[in-house]
């Protein structure tokens, strides 16, 4: 089966710089693609960018700031997306959740003024 690559040579491949934690990533079509999905699932949209290896990576999900802007650059250049999925990867959901998590154990409860 041949499956497209892009040609990174080219100077017009669509290409964004990314700050995240540890310095920049570049991205482009080779290494990001975009993942939403319908209805209550769509807590779990993300784009997940590659690292540099085939085995590592990194999720950016939709509630991070920045998503809709990113997500919006890889639509108008083509990037690889899956859309409207009905159901969603396990590994998606684990990484939402440890993400989730972490984030639940920086929490240090309802301020007294709110109850």
């Amino acid at each position: 089966m041949e499956q497209w690559q892009p040609n990174l040579d080219n100077e017009n491949e669509p290409r964004a710089h990314l700050n995240i934690p540890g310095g920049e990533k570049e991205i482009h079509r080779g290494n990001a693609r975009l993942y939403t999905h319908l209805g209550r699932l769509a807590i779990y949209d993300h784009a997940f960018i590659s690292g540099d290896d085939y085995n590592s990576g990194f999720y950016i999900f939709n509630f991070v700031g920045g998503y809709d802007e990113l997500k919006a650059f890889m639509l108008r250049n083509d990037f690889p997306a899956y859309l409207n999925q009905t159901e969603v990867a396990q590994g998606d959901i684990d990484a939402y959740d440890r993400i989730i998590q972490k984030d639940m154990g920086d929490f240090d409860g309802v301020p007294e003024d709110w109850l």
